[in-house]
């Protein structure tokens, strides 16, 4: 499937200056009774210098680079700040001037004189009441928002996850795999914070690196960036790499090859028998996105037809960049799958159990960290990158690193 690049772009843009058209447009509403022409040109100059972000959230990573990262605090992180209010806000207007419409067009046709109440006219206290309806809403949101963009984006941890099985075979006890997901190398990720991330993974001279899809945010452009951020990545059975649904917004086929030769094995619809020298079987199956969106279990074809091709042997692991596949795996004899893809909504409550509710639980049932059902085991990775407002609020960015133990699992 190809994707228009330039109409993605397009939407995007038409999508944000509608928003702020609605956003502003309340504002200037209620607080019409402000007369200070200074007040009013300075609002304008700042909508217009917060606009100025599109320059960069669409070209190449190079001209961000150059400029340096001071423009990401100066005004990227800001545009960003400014678009979520104006998408809180937005309802609201949205809300009271449809209200407003439908009460007047009511009382015109029933010939009664309307009531006084907040959403009859917006004159004297009405209008006050819309003023603080304005404050309750972007206040709440303002505060998380600086913090997720200038703070809670720049966190990175490595979690450690141990997972026993009692048929591990003896020379898989030990194994270490580590798990990197959704990269997004593009406005927000280049080579030199990937090439960071890197070393870091490195270090801890894993057995198997996994990326489990979307290295690519969009566009062909971003490419050699992700090559050259990934350039150096080593363990000692292998790099492997699944494609998720955003790297299908570039040249697929120019990814995976340069991908190939800079020593990522990418797996598509296909499997690698994993021998290490103590012993036993590690069979690792790999499937594509499906890129579509009609299907609730679209990435089940995919997964047969990996299964299929497969002998029937060792201990099977799967990378997938959807967790919805999970079932259908474990249910074919995949003992671990590695996923992606949600990103844990990029915020995640501080408050409650042990797996607190997060954003990504709107729409998926499992949204992040370990699941295990008749002993087979999911883990979904957080990921690296992020989509859409570069934050991430108590959901910092993850490298996830799994130790195989034969044995039975604790309790």
């Amino acid at each position: 499937m190809h994707y228009d690049l330039s109409s993605v772009i397009l939407r995007f843009v038409v999508s944000f200056v509608t928003v702020q058209a609605i956003a502003v447009a309340g504002c200037l509403f209620a607080f019409k009774q402000h007369k200070s022409l200074k007040v009013w040109l300075a609002a304008l100059a700042a909508m217009l210098y917060l606009n100025g972000a599109y320059v960069f959230l669409f070209n190449p990573v190079e001209l961000r680079q150059q400029v340096g990262a001071g423009i990401d605090y100066a005004l990227i992180y800001p545009f960003f700040a400014y678009m979520l209010i104006c998408m809180a806000l937005t309802p609201l207007f949205i809300c009271a001037a449809a209200v407003t419409g439908v009460g007047k067009v009511f009382f015109r046709f029933s010939g009664t004189i309307p009531p006084a109440s907040p959403v009859a006219d917006y004159n004297g206290p009405r209008r006050d009441f819309l003023k603080m309806m304005v404050a309750g809403v972007a206040l709440p949101v303002a505060a998380p928002s600086v913090y997720g963009l200038y703070v809670g984006s720049a966190q990175l941890r490595v979690d450690d996850v141990e997972l026993a099985f009692p048929d591990l075979p003896a020379g898989l006890d030990g194994f270490t795999i580590i798990q990197i997901s959704d990269l997004h190398v593009g406005p927000f990720m280049d080579s030199a914070a990937l090439q960071s991330t890197v070393r870091r993974i490195n270090a801890m001279a894993p057995d198997l690196v996994a990326i489990t899809g979307d290295i690519i945010n969009w566009g062909s452009s971003y490419i050699d960036e992700a090559i050259e951020g990934l350039a150096g990545l080593e363990a000692e059975q292998g790099v492997y790499g699944v494609l998720g649904n955003h790297d299908f917004y570039c040249d697929t086929q120019s990814l995976c090859s340069k991908l190939e030769k800079a020593g990522v094995q990418m797996l598509r619809n296909g499997w690698r028998e994993i021998r290490p020298e103590g012993g036993g079987l590690l069979q690792l199956v790999g499937i594509d996105d499906p890129q579509g969106l009609l299907r609730r279990d679209m990435n089940i074809p995919n997964l047969k037809k990996a299964l299929q091709q497969a002998p029937g042997t060792g201990f099977r692991v799967l990378l997938s960049h959807r967790p919805t596949v999970f079932d259908t795996a474990a249910a074919q004899g995949v003992r671990l799958t590695l996923a992606g893809h949600t990103h844990a909504g990029q915020m995640i409550l501080p408050a409650g159990n042990s797996h607190n509710w997060s954003l990504a639980k709107l729409f998926y049932e499992r949204d992040y960290g370990l699941y295990d059902k008749d002993g087979s085991y999911l883990y979904i990775n957080r990921g690296l990158g992020v989509v859409g407002p570069p934050m991430r609020i108590n959901c910092p960015r993850e490298i996830t690193r799994i130790v195989l133990k034969r044995g039975n699992a604790k309790l």
